[in-house]
C-alpha cells in the first residue's frame, strides 16, 4: 500500500474547512471580519491546491494531448456540468447573473485546469527556460482572475514538494 495515511488527514482537514467555511458563511451569518471566517479562508483552498499540486506529478508525465484530455474529463466536464445545473436553478428562483456564475460558481475547478496546464509546460522545460517561464507566468497572474495570483504557487509549492520526496 502507497498510501500516504498523513495527507488523508490533511485532505479530510481541508474538505472539512471547506464545509464549515461555507456553513459559517451562508447559514451562521458570520461576517467577513470574524476570526473563524478568516482562518478558515485563508488556509482551506491554499491547502486544497498545495495537495492538489503534490498528487500532479504523475499526470504531469503524460504527453500534453493525453494530458489535457485527462483535465478536461476531471475539471472541465464537472465545471461545465455543475454550471448548467447551477444556472438552471438560479433562474428557476430568479436570481441569476451570469457574472457571478463565471466568477463565483466553481471557480476552483478552473483555477485547477489551469495551474494543471501552466505546471505542465513548466515541467516539460529544460534548464533556465523552466527559471524563466515560472518567474513569467507568476508575474502574468497578478490579474487575479480565478484566484490564481494566490492559487497557482501553492499548487506548484505541492508540486515540488512530490518532486523532492523520494518514493
Amino acid at each position: 500500500n502507497n498510501r500516504l495515511n498523513y495527507l488523508d488527514a490533511v485532505k479530510l482537514l481541508a474538505i472539512s474547512s471547506v464545509i464549515y467555511g461555507h456553513c459559517i458563511q451562508h447559514y451562521m451569518g458570520l461576517s467577513m471580519q470574524s476570526l473563524p471566517y478568516m482562518l478558515i479562508y485563508s488556509v482551506h483552498m491554499p491547502l486544497f491546491m498545495l495537495i492538489s499540486g503534490f498528487f500532479s506529478r504523475n499526470s504531469l508525465e503524460l504527453n500534453f494531448k493525453e494530458f489535457c484530455r485527462k483535465k478536461c474529463k476531471q475539471l472541465l466536464q464537472p465545471y461545465v456540468s455543475w454550471q448548467l445545473i447551477s444556472i438552471a436553478i438560479k433562474l428557476l428562483i430568479g436570481s441569476f447573473s451570469i457574472e457571478e456564475c463565471v466568477r463565483y460558481d466553481f471557480w476552483f475547478l478552473i483555477s485547477l485546469f489551469i495551474c494543471s496546464m501552466l505546471t505542465w509546460v513548466y515541467a516539460h522545460l529544460n534548464g533556465y527556460w523552466k527559471n524563466i517561464y515560472l518567474f513569467g507566468t507568476i508575474l502574468l497572474l497578478q490579474f487575479g482572475i480565478f484566484r490564481l495570483r494566490d492559487m497557482y504557487p501553492c499548487f506548484l509549492v505541492g508540486y515540488f514538494i512530490s518532486c523532492r520526496r523520494d518514493f
